[in-house]
């Protein structure tokens, strides 16, 4: 996309994230991981994920999960009103949810979550002229069987229904879904999540992942201040 400055006020990114708490993030790495560094492998991919996308060319909201921490998200250097708590009983609700509440004050809103380091802008461009050239979602798919984001261009809560979150079946569930609604899908070149034991060696590659790594790799848990 040439122009980003077309962006501003047309485009909102959500990312969601869980709140860092011992045994409640990550728990898929377990045991593998401890609970401390499993705590500590979300806040920081919550933070790479802030960093790389939160560029000032749209605006961005982080809608947040679990129990509610305020210096956790003022570590975050986000204003306070960018911020916005999840609500509904499964993930596909609460994805509902915020497609609801962020859509109705721009064109286009894109949903990322905090497991994939490897979202850059260029992919949110990538989702938004997908749309704009006539596509109603546009879905980047994870090689695990669900997705790493999706955008719309209008509420579609029905999307979000009977979708085994969590699960390997999570993208083609949704893209039977789309196509029961009759609702046209692009889907761009998949990425890893960052989920499982196996997917650690995909953090190689970051620096900021490096201490993570040696405390696994030596058994050793960090101080979570440390992240």
């Amino acid at each position: 996309m040439n122009n980003q400055s077309e962006l501003v006020n047309q485009v909102c990114v959500i990312q969601f994230a869980k709140t860092p708490r011992l045994g409640k993030v990550k728990t898929r790495m377990q045991p593998h991981l401890s609970e401390q560094q499993s705590c500590d492998l979300h806040a920081a991919l919550t933070v790479h994920t802030l960093g790389r996308l939160n560029n000032g060319v749209w605006d961005y909201r982080l809608y947040w999960a679990g129990e509610s921490d305020a210096h956790w998200r003022e570590s975050l250097s986000l204003q306070a009103q960018c911020f916005h708590r999840q609500a509904g009983e499964c993930l596909g609700e609460r994805m509902a949810q915020a497609f609801a509440e962020t859509l109705p004050n721009y064109k286009f809103v894109v949903l990322v979550g905090s497991d994939c380091p490897f979202l850059e802008s260029v992919h949110i461009e990538g989702s938004i002229a997908a749309l704009k050239q006539g596509s109603d979602v546009c879905l980047i798919p994870a090689h695990d069987g669900g997705y790493v984001a999706i955008a719309l261009k209008n509420p579609s809560p029905e999307l979000f229904v009977g979708v085994d979150w969590g699960s390997d079946r999570v993208l083609n569930q949704t893209l039977a879904q789309a196509a029961e609604l009759k609702v046209s899908t692009h889907l761009l070149p998949a990425l890893s999540d960052v989920d499982r034991p196996e997917d650690l060696p995909l953090l190689k590659g970051f620096e900021w992942a490096a201490p993570i790594l040696r405390s696994v790799e030596t058994g050793v848990d960090r101080p979570s201040s440390e992240v």
